[in-house]
């Protein structure tokens, strides 16, 4: 049920709205909106390096680096280019050109998701996930009839405890069903999030039989 709340846009335009109200252009809202965007697995988005994003073409270059320690999930086979929204373009120009850290992972390479220590790390980036998807930072309330202030889930490292906190999956989840909502034609989904048409059927379209049926009436010639 998470994962079908989040497949709609108001969830994640309110956490999208919290961070660029509240932390713009940080690490954290720069990474959950191209995530959001893209629908990239978080192994994916963490081995980004700056080379790979174009602001100019408005694309990033997913490259499969193993020995590198940023591998992809189906190796050269998910190497792609994602295009970007002009405003997701925008983000990444100012968290490139302001708060970038500019630290060099062990290998010498700039990461496109840096902290103060070098790349980002896949522990990291899902505690930035669960973090910003608790209602009670983006909405000041509490589904859960929970007592905000004493919430044990209220401090940053136990995030995870919210029932409704999210890990990167299922916004990967979301993202993949409200663009197959949003009427992307399931192709162009399966090539930019990197899932085959069987497995995108089955684990993420999340669209009844009847909406599938309806969407796809719309192509119908009169």
């Amino acid at each position: 049920m998470l994962v079908t709340n989040f497949s709609q846009p108001t969830e994640p335009k309110k956490v999208l709205d919290h961070l660029e109200q509240f932390e713009y252009a940080t690490l954290d809202h720069v990474l959950l909106a191209v995530m959001w965007h893209t629908g990239l697995r978080v192994g994916a988005a963490v081995g980004l390096d700056i080379r790979d994003y174009d602001s100019d073409e408005q694309h990033l270059e997913l490259v499969h680096r193993p020995a590198e320690d940023t591998a992809l999930k189906n190796g050269t086979e998910s190497e792609r280019f994602v295009a970007l929204s002009e405003s997701i373009c925008e983000l990444l120009d100012d968290w490139l050109s302001v708060k970038h850290p500019g630290k060099l992972d062990e290998f010498g390479r700039h990461p496109l998701f840096a902290t103060s220590r070098g790349r980002l790390s896949r522990n990291r980036a899902r505690s930035i996930a669960y973090q910003y998807t608790r209602p009670c930072v983006y909405s000041d309330s509490c589904p859960h009839n929970r007592d905000i202030e004493t919430c044990e889930s209220r401090p940053t490292e136990y995030a995870y405890g919210c029932p409704s906190a999210l890990s990167p999956h299922p916004i990967r989840h979301g993202s993949i069903t409200y663009h197959l909502q949003s009427d992307t034609p399931e192709r162009v989904v399966n090539d930019r999030m990197d899932v085959g048409m069987d497995v995108l059927d089955r684990h993420y379209d999340q669209r009844t039989e009847r909406e599938k049926v309806e969407q796809r009436r719309r192509y119908l010639p009169n």
